[in-house]
Parts: C-alpha cells; structure tokens; sequence
C-alpha cells in the first residue's frame, strides 16, 4: 500500500510539473493567447486554465507509464509530447477563431 502511494504522489508531481511549463509556455507567448482570447468570450486565464486541462488530459496516459514499474516513456518525453501538443492545440484554435 505504501508503494502506491509514493508512485501516485511520483504521478501527481510529474502532471503539477508539466502544467507549471505549459503555463510558462504560455505565458512567453503572450501575444498568441491575447489574439485568440480577443475573438471568444473568455478571459486570458480561463482560456490557459482550458487549454491546459486539455493538453493534460492528452499526455496523461503517457505520464502514467513515464514512472516506475512501467517505464515506457521518460518524465522527459511526456514533457516534450506536451509542449508540442500545446502547440497543436494553440495553431488549432488560430484556425478556428481567427480565420473567421
């Protein structure tokens, strides 16, 4: 039971850690969010907050086989298939909402 534990906190620290760089991500591209948030009704937080949730919900099964005992992908890796996935989804809702 101890065992469990320590993997799920493992677990919840690598996501808390990919967020934090999603939201710095964010963040250093400022003009980008600012864009998009100006064709929806939606603030700049709220929409990060989102399109977090959204690239974390993509990348979690990853994260979950990034940590021991099965080790199918580095904490690495995962961080890397969230950034680009981040950027997927940032180049998506530019398509959507601004080439209307």
């Amino acid at each position: 039971m101890e065992a469990s534990n320590v993997k799920c906190k493992s677990f919840e620290q690598l996501i808390s850690e990919i967020a934090e760089l999603l939201w710095k991500e964010l963040g250093a591209d400022e003009a980008r969010v600012r864009r998009v948030v100006a064709a929806l009704e939606v603030d700049a937080e709220t929409y990060k907050r989102l399109l977090i949730k959204e690239v974390v919900n993509g990348i979690y099964l990853d994260a979950q086989f990034a940590l021991p005992p099965h080790t199918l992908y580095t904490p690495e890796q995962v961080k890397e298939k969230a950034l680009k996935l981040l950027e997927k989804k940032v180049e998506r809702d530019e398509r959507l909402y601004l080439q209307l």
